[in-house]
């Protein structure tokens, strides 16, 4: 009876060493996740800042060049 107590017990003892590495994994891979969120959501906003700036420049440029096309014409 003995015996089979402390075989239960080693079992039990494995199965919470088991859940609680499973529990340390989960914990790290979301830890992982929201550190990759965050990275991703900071790209993400840097990507659009760029993209606001090319524009904003592309739009600079053609006004510029219409502002030389009205110098270079002659006027009537």
């Amino acid at each position: 009876m003995k015996l089979l107590h402390n075989q239960s017990h080693k079992i039990l003892i494995k199965n919470y060493q088991q859940l609680a590495k499973l529990i340390s994994n989960f914990l790290q891979r979301t830890i992982k996740c929201e550190k990759a969120i965050g990275i991703s959501k900071k790209l993400r906003a840097k990507n659009i800042q760029i993209r606001f700036r090319q524009e904003w420049y592309n739009a600079k440029i053609v006004v510029v060049k219409e502002e030389r096309k009205q110098v270079k014409e002659p006027k009537k």
